[in-house]
């Protein structure tokens, strides 16, 4: 029998209180859940709070209302006192919510081996991690909520975490890659992996950041957290972003990609599972085709429902926008219009769509006074599809530096990028001269391209040179 331990502040909670239930039933870690509400700024007291709990739990115990309404409940205390059970002590970990200033210096002399703090998301910065390690330090087995992570990770996990994601985006602006060129990167290192399902009865072992770029196990939000890690670090306003088909939820990524040097402003999907590795092969690497999608090329790819933005009937969200702005009754045929609307606010701001465990945070569309201006700019910035040979270039571009990385899983030459553009052509293409131009742009760089390879060659073999003079 093992239990779980909740400390929650509450600033308008007077006294301490105390709550004892069976576990919740997807957590399959403990059988019984304690939960202890403490009045904000009070410091936790493990005498105190275990002495308040026992007498509790004999006063419950012995209530006949409380033993025929919680009859599993009472079978569980029970079976810890029959058996000299502590129930405070047999709980195998704390979790502490909306601690503020509080010191848990005392939560430390409990056993458990792992203690949750849930304060808030921190984001994927070493200055937050360095803070946190000094305000825990000597405190080894202290878990955090950290961006793009359902489960908490130890500041230990989360440092790596940290340290690879930014590593990637530093060698992306290393290289002075354009947006639209370091969106392409960051695609090819996230969907270089094989998909991998969870082997554990824990779901998010294939899907936290954390633990899929520290195990092997990965599925479609695991892709799309690697990707969307690694867009935000570089400055690209990107989320995860969630469809429906017949076969169930789907997760991708979505971006609002700028960059003056292809002329571009657009919001593209992108789909790293499905452009993810399959074998021990490369060949995944020709393929561009679920990179960069407009909205309706993501859905026809995929035969999927828009479960984030909706139907995006603009002239009734609008309608439906204006309306909240007037402080009118709203009747409208689309019943997730509100939400819809305010996740496209959302993205446009900057702010995740796609937001577990801290969800809840809707925007209110009544204090966004440009609410129909956004909804307006969103509609165009959906729409634009990249032209083929803007699309061909910027891959060739990042081709060459991973060809410099690593020329065997990247082959460069005329023929891997005429190759490239075969395979990544859109079935939905709205350029309908799309292959003539290609071809053009072929002939006229093809010298270019054999050029750039010898180039490269050389700078790695005079590289090599110089290393060995140096040793």
């Amino acid at each position: 029998m093992k239990g779980k331990l909740v400390i929650q502040y509450q600033d308008n909670c007077k006294r301490v209180d105390y709550q004892f239930e069976e576990s919740l039933s997807y957590d399959l870690s403990s059988d019984y859940l304690v939960w202890v509400t403490l009045p904000r700024g009070r410091t936790i007291n493990l005498k105190e709070i275990k002495l308040g709990l026992n007498k509790y739990l004999l006063r419950k115990l012995n209530g006949k209302t409380y033993q025929r309404d919680f009859p599993d409940r009472v079978e569980l205390l029970k079976e810890a006192y029959s058996n000299d059970i502590d129930i405070l002590d047999n709980c195998d970990s704390v979790e502490i919510i909306d601690l503020a200033d509080e010191s848990i210096d005392s939560i430390m002399a409990h056993p458990s081996s792992k203690i949750i703090i849930k304060d808030k998301e921190h984001p994927l910065t070493i200055e937050e991690v360095e803070r946190l390690e000094r305000k825990y330090a000597g405190k080894d087995n202290i878990y955090v909520y950290v961006d793009e992570n359902e489960s908490p990770v130890s500041l230990e996990d989360y440092r790596t975490t940290v340290e690879e994601i930014t590593a990637i985006a530093n060698r992306i602006k290393a290289y002075g890659l354009s947006p639209l060129e370091a969106a392409i990167y960051a695609y090819d290192y996230a969907r270089d992996r094989l998909y991998v399902e969870e082997q554990s009865n824990d779901y998010t072992d294939s899907r936290d950041l954390t633990k899929v770029l520290l195990g092997d196990e990965i599925v479609c939000v695991g892709y799309s957290r690697i990707l969307n890690a690694i867009l935000k670090k570089c400055g690209i306003t990107s989320s995860l972003y969630r469809v429906n088909s017949e076969d169930g939820s789907h997760a991708l990524t979505i971006a609002r990609i700028t960059d003056e040097k292809y002329d571009i402003d657009s919001v593209y999907y992108i789909d790293a599972t499905k452009g993810r590795k399959h074998d021990d092969t490369n060949n995944h690497f020709y393929s561009y085709k679920s990179f960069a999608m407009t909205r309706g090329e993501a859905l026809a790819f995929g035969y999927y429902e828009d479960e984030t933005f909706g139907k995006i009937d603009i002239d009734e969200y609008k309608r439906v926008a204006q309306a909240i702005l007037n402080g009118e009754l709203v009747r409208t045929y689309l019943p997730d219009a509100r939400q819809s609307i305010s996740n496209i606010i959302k993205f446009l701001d900057g702010k995740s769509v796609y937001e577990i465990p801290f969800a809840g945070n809707s925007v209110s569309i009544k204090e966004v006074p440009d609410a129909v201006e956004k909804l307006e700019l969103m509609y165009q910035l959906l729409s634009t599809q990249i032209e083929p040979t803007k699309l061909v270039s910027a891959i060739e571009r990042v081709r060459q530096v991973e060809y410099y990385e690593n020329p065997y899983k990247f082959p460069y030459s005329k023929d891997t990028i005429r190759a490239i553009g075969t395979m990544s052509k859109s079935d939905f293409s709205f350029y309908p001269y799309a292959d003539k131009q290609l071809e053009k742009m072929y002939q006229e760089h093809e010298e270019d391209y054999d050029k750039t390879r010898l180039r490269i060659d050389l700078v790695k073999v005079l590289k090599k040179v110089k290393e060995q003079k140096e040793k």
